[in-house]
């Protein structure tokens, strides 16, 4: 499974789990075992399928994640394969940046070789070079 799915999954059970804490009626429907923060996950997901946008505010996902606690039956929920996006800031180690930007400058090195190794193409006159006939 990919990662981004996984850190989807433990920003879920933790935003649930957090709402369990100040709330003893939300933690009893959270303790369901007929309910897991996968199928939750999945609910979640068919949901924002249809409602055919790309961008959902983090209010809007949780409270979806809740409305999968909150009823019994939420119909059939299906898996489905997307790309999941989390907005995460991710700190690189020194190392990691290092060498990050050594592979920049290796692709940037070997993009300009190959740029210079072409061959330009024959110009053609623009339509402004071409002489017009003045009377003047």
């Amino acid at each position: 499974m990919e990662r981004a799915t996984e850190l989807f999954k433990e920003r879920i059970r933790k935003h649930l789990e957090s709402l369990a804490e100040e709330d003893p009626a939300f933690a009893a429907k959270l303790a369901n075992p007929a309910k897991s923060i996968g199928e939750c996950a999945d609910y979640v997901i068919s949901w924002v399928e249809k409602q055919k946008r790309c961008g959902f505010a983090d209010d809007e996902i949780y409270g979806q994640a809740v409305h999968y606690y909150d009823e019994e039956t939420v119909g059939n929920v299906s898996h489905s394969k997307c790309r999941i996006v989390i907005n995460e800031v991710v700190e690189l180690t020194d190392e990691e940046k290092a060498e990050a930007k050594r592979q920049a400058m290796e692709r940037m090195i070997a993009d300009e070789k190959a740029r210079m190794q072409r061959k330009p193409s024959p110009k053609k006159p623009a339509a402004e070079e071409v002489a017009q006939p003045t009377l003047f």
